[in-house]
């Protein structure tokens, strides 16, 4: 339950553009668990919102790591990867 309820803190800091607060509870939510997707995504998207692109791809990959099966994360990193971003 402690993870659900540290995604929906770090989903709803992320949805009032609070970035670093977001980031700060999708933290603490893969420290518990490792294979927390979810929260990896999150952690990249607060990167890529940054305009932090090498950490967003980072942090993709390990979301990845954890669900091999998720597309949109992988469509994700593919346009990283090839540029389709501003940023750094």
């Amino acid at each position: 339950a402690a993870q659900a309820s540290l995604l929906d803190e770090a989903t709803a800091h992320f949805d009032a553009g609070r970035l670093k607060e977001a980031e700060d509870a999708a933290r603490r939510a893969v420290r518990e668990n490792q294979k927390n997707w979810q929260a990896w995504k999150l952690i990249a998207d607060c990167n890529l919102a940054r305009g932090d692109r090498r950490s967003a791809l980072q942090s993709y990959n390990r979301a990845l790591e954890a669900n091999p099966g998720a597309t949109e994360i992988r469509e994700l990193v593919k346009r990283l990867v090839s540029g389709a971003f501003g940023g750094t």
